[in-house]
């Protein structure tokens, strides 16, 4: 498709948008000193229809094994051409805001002025109703032109389909490490976006349609069908009952063992775990005592996107054994849960649901476990599960990523469930329409293939099982 990303044509009215979102107070003030006053000359008695259209290329999925089909050139791919064709001006516009709809961003109002010099009018730069400008070509750099497009999804879904295999692999090993793990995010929503050729909003919807075919499937209400997937895939509606029956001394005497647990670890810890912590406790976050939400969760320890380490009776009895073993768990859950962050997946059901009626959501989510368990957990699991697996090993007290350890050990022989990314992966298979599924596992993988932390070992056997069971390359 050549360069040509996000391509503005003959439009009649404003884009309904919402604002960008601007890095640079620079930015900012130069809006209000020089544009700004533009729109206040313009004297807007009546707001037009704001249904206006600009044309999009076409939003098509990345074949399956695209990207692999040939070396990434890093001469590809460096800027992107954003704009082009013709803007027929309105009572609503102005220049900062046109630029702000065809380019991402305001600050591109003076090559639209440049282009236009006839019809801008004034040290204001006043703009007069139905005229057309010219809207100039730009060459972008990529990573800008998607940041410019990070609030603007249909934009940014343009964007990113709109370049060929070959310029978008270019651009990723083009770009330096530093920026892609800085917007390691923005580019898993890109991804998801180039593999489907969807908005969020449209997987949402896509999702929903999934959802309410299924519950057709079995006789039920698309309310009645989530409920009943939540209640069996689902977690979190436990009780505390074996921590409730300490009594007040018990109680003291697990606290005291737990803090001087923590007290062993951290002085014990290799330098990377250590540095886990580190930065755990730099964002706010630390080891806590929650024993009964522990158990409610029936959990090793868990944390809840507060930086925390959230910690129960079977920690200090593992830990107290053999430190070491608590290593593997603090790099899943205070390193690879914490860094990933909000999920794609619970975000899409979130979604889904939001487009449900009254009466299907209140039923959906009413029954006792959490809807992010059944929806949101599995991406992330995979995620932290890949950051657990450098300290896998036969101690492990809970579930192995894969079905050796990194000294190729065979975890089938323990007692503990193997190949658990493996096992999310399936479940995503089965909790979302077959095209969002792909699209999110895709996102996740440019998540995994960015993160220098996961092994490398770590990232291979990842592809192999979303080969295994997704049938596709990442």
């Amino acid at each position: 498709m050549g360069t040509s990303a996000a391509k503005a044509v003959k439009n009649e009215h404003d884009h309904g948008h919402e604002e960008a979102h601007f890095d640079d107070t620079a930015d900012s003030v130069q809006q209000s000193a020089v544009d700004a006053s533009a729109r206040s000359a313009v004297e807007i008695e009546a707001q037009k229809d704001d249904s206006g259209d600009a044309s999009k290329a076409d939003a098509k999925g990345t074949p399956p094994d695209a990207e692999a089909a040939k070396p990434a050139d890093p001469s590809l791919g460096k800027a992107v051409k954003v704009g082009g064709g013709t803007w027929t001006v309105t009572r609503a516009d102005s220049l900062w805001k046109i630029a702000d709809q065809i380019y991402g961003s305001g600050t591109y109002w003076n090559e639209i002025k440049k282009a236009n010099k006839a019809k801008v009018h004034g040290p204001t730069n006043i703009i007069r109703d139905n005229d057309v400008l010219m809207l100039p070509v730009l060459d972008i750099p990529t990573m800008k032109a998607i940041k410019n497009f990070e609030d603007q999804p249909e934009q940014l879904r343009d964007l990113v389909v709109g370049m060929s295999p070959e310029e978008y692999a270019g651009f990723l090993a083009n770009t330096k490490q530093a920026e892609l793990e800085k917007n390691a995010e923005l580019l898993q929503a890109a991804e998801m976006m180039r593999s489907t050729g969807m908005t969020m909003d449209e997987m949402n919807a896509e999702q929903l349609d999934f959802l309410e075919k299924e519950a057709k499937k079995k006789g039920l209400s698309v309310g009645a069908y989530v409920k009943d997937v939540v209640a069996k895939k689902g977690y979190g509606a436990g009780t505390a009952k074996d921590w409730d029956k300490n009594s007040p001394d018990q109680k003291k005497a697990w606290h005291e063992r737990f803090k001087k647990l923590i007290a062993n670890i951290k002085s014990s810890a290799p330098p990377d775990v250590k540095g886990i912590i580190k930065d755990s406790e730099s964002k706010g976050g630390s080891f806590v005592w929650n024993p009964d939400t522990t158990e409610e969760l029936g959990a090793f320890a868990y944390t809840s996107g507060d930086w925390s380490l959230h910690c129960g009776t079977r920690f200090v009895e593992v830990g107290e054994k053999d430190p070491s073993v608590c290593f593997a768990n603090i790099a899943h859950e205070m390193g690879g849960h914490n860094y990933y962050g909000n999920t794609q997946g619970g975000a899409i059901q979130d979604g889904a649901l939001d487009k449900m009626s009254e009466a299907d959501r209140t039923e959906a989510e009413s029954g006792g476990n959490h809807m992010h368990s059944a929806y949101g957990y599995m991406e992330t699991e995979i995620f932290a599960e890949l950051y657990e697996y450098r300290y896998d090993s036969d101690k492990n007290p809970t579930d192995h990523p894969f079905a050796t350890d990194p000294k190729g050990n065979d975890m089938t022989k323990t007692p503990k469930r193997v190949s658990d990314v493996k096992n999310q992966l399936t479940r995503i298979k089965e909790a979302f329409a077959p095209k969002v599924a792909e699209g999110l596992i895709r996102g996740l993988a440019r998540r995994v293939t960015i993160d220098p932390r996961i092994m490398d070992e770590a990232k291979t056997l990842f592809r192999a099982d979303v080969l295994a069971v997704f049938g596709i390359k990442v």
